[in-house]
């Protein structure tokens, strides 16, 4: 069984209002390149949402010593040392990862 964290829901919500934008008068089934696409949309929508979490909690897993910073004033200075880019390091590889994990997620849900 797979486990689900907050971002596991997040994406799933994302990629369920999809099915309804495809164009057609009556209510049908998606096929299998429309279940693709919609899948790793809604996986990539997700990553982008909680990418500055991750990488919050990639910094914060990271610290040593007695002196340890919140959360808060981990995206402080992320954003005066590298700017909002800082926060989305290392998106390309993750939007890969976890947009073809979605779409073939969505696309075995038959």
């Amino acid at each position: 069984m797979k486990h689900f964290t907050p971002s596991s829901f997040l994406q799933l919500e994302l990629t369920i209002p999809f099915v309804f934008v495809v164009p057609s008068t009556k209510r049908r089934e998606l096929n299998s390149m429309e279940r693709f696409f919609f899948g790793f949309v809604g996986g990539v929508g997700g990553a982008v949402i909680t990418m500055p979490i991750d990488v919050t909690k990639s910094i914060a897993q990271k610290q040593q010593g007695l002196e340890t910073k919140s959360p808060l004033q981990i995206v402080r200075d992320v954003l005066k040392t590298r700017g909002i880019r800082g926060l989305y390091t290392g998106m390309m590889p993750r939007l890969g990862r976890v947009g073809l994990d979605r779409a073939f997620g969505f696309l075995g849900t038959l």
